[in-house]
């Protein structure tokens, strides 16, 4: 009844030893036995073999079983909760009285008190599925808002199963705290939809540059050239909001990426205090100061070797608040007052001025082009609606 394969190898061991070898071994129903093996002491050359029953082995399995399972709840963090149907009242163990806040010395519960601890947009489902799993024997799986006694609301997983004894049902069940998850599924979900946002955005950007850059250009390459520019400045400000988990850049580093893309940092100035923008306003700063940077390197101060641009900013301490903006050129060629608006002037007009509602001046003067800007807070700061 017992399959012992080391037998012989043991023997030999203790025949050439002279001592005993000592081995736990299970016979076909699981039933466990210490056999002993030791030679003969009348200098015979055999064994003695010899099969104890280990009186307490189920009762070691099952503690190790136990052991098991609490280290795995504990792991994951998950109480055991009991209703029993009879006396309507569920009790738990230290790991649920954690997780709802519920007191561990009460160790007991009516499903009513329980219930209304439950959100009421929860609560209805709440009760059918205990129904159903207590007198149809369907499966408890529910994630519903709980609030604690101390007033957190909290997301919890309930999953349980019913058991019967002597015909009685009672409901065993595991919980969870999965608050974390609910708001990382919430999260992705409202990520979803920013992205279906931006990208129907980004889309009308493109087709508007497109549009536009065929009017303004009658010469392929040239409208080549610039279109693609403008598209590597989506991208930027693109990089720029994912980088900061799409919740919008500073001005600042707003500014430094789109001039850096047409100047060294030697011939540019920026300076102003911090502001994280929005999204949508970043968008449309950024097309902004590409304008601003193309046209400074075409025709404007970084067309010279000695030319360069201050960019500087500060906040209104009026009501309502204001950025006011300064972009200041020098030290390229004398300026003169352009007969008509280029592509440049129309993302001013367009974009700054219909979309940011900004108050734009520009003046011409010979040493280089000034423009000011004074746009209200609530269209670009973070949060801001869009």
């Amino acid at each position: 009844m017992i399959e012992d394969t080391d037998l012989d190898l043991d023997a030999r061991q203790a025949l050439a030893d002279g001592g005993a070898i000592m081995r736990e071994v299970r016979d076909d129903d699981g039933r466990y036995f210490t056999r002993k093996v030791e030679p003969y002491t009348s200098g015979v050359g055999g064994v003695i073999v010899t099969y104890e029953p280990s009186d307490n082995s189920e009762q070691i399995v099952a503690a190790h079983d136990q052991i098991v399972q609490s280290l795995a709840a504990g792991m994951a963090q998950i109480g055991v909760w009991i209703f029993d149907p009879q006396a309507g009242e569920a009790s738990w163990d230290e790991r649920s009285a954690r997780i709802t806040g519920l007191e561990k010395e009460h160790n007991a519960i009516s499903e009513e008190s329980f219930a209304e601890r439950i959100a009421s947009g929860d609560r209805t489902r709440f009760r059918s599925a205990m129904d159903a799993a207590i007198h149809e024997g369907a499966q408890l799986d529910l994630e519903l808002r709980f609030k604690k006694p101390e007033g957190d609301t909290i997301w919890l997983r309930i999953r349980g199963e019913r058991a019967m004894r002597g015909g009685t049902p009672t409901l065993v069940c595991i919980l969870a705290d999965v608050s974390e998850t609910e708001a990382n599924r919430s999260r992705s979900t409202f990520m979803m939809r920013e992205l279906d946002h931006r990208v129907n955005n980004l889309l009308a950007i493109i087709l508007s540059i497109a549009e536009v850059s065929a009017r303004s250009n009658t010469d392929l390459q040239t409208y080549a050239k610039e279109f693609r520019a403008r598209l590597e400045s989506i991208a930027r400000t693109h990089s720029l909001l994912a980088h900061g988990g799409w919740s919008g850049p500073p001005l600042k580093a707003l500014i430094e990426k789109e001039l850096n893309a047409h100047a060294a940092s030697n011939r540019v100035e920026v300076d102003g205090p911090e502001l994280i923008l929005s999204p949508g306003a970043a968008q449309s700063l950024a097309m902004f100061f590409h304008e601003l940077a193309a046209n400074a390197a075409k025709h404007g101060a970084l067309s010279s070797h000695d030319g360069r641009i201050d960019v500087s900013w500060g906040i209104a301490t009026d009501d309502e608040g204001a950025l006011e903006l300064c972009w200041q050129e020098s030290g390229g060629p004398l300026v003169v007052h352009p007969e008509r608006d280029g592509y440049g002037g129309k993302v001013i007009n367009r974009i700054i001025g219909r979309q940011l509602q900004a108050d734009v001046t520009t003046q011409w003067h010979e040493e280089g082009m000034c423009l000011k800007a004074q746009i209200p807070l609530a269209k670009i700061i973070q949060n801001a609606t869009e």
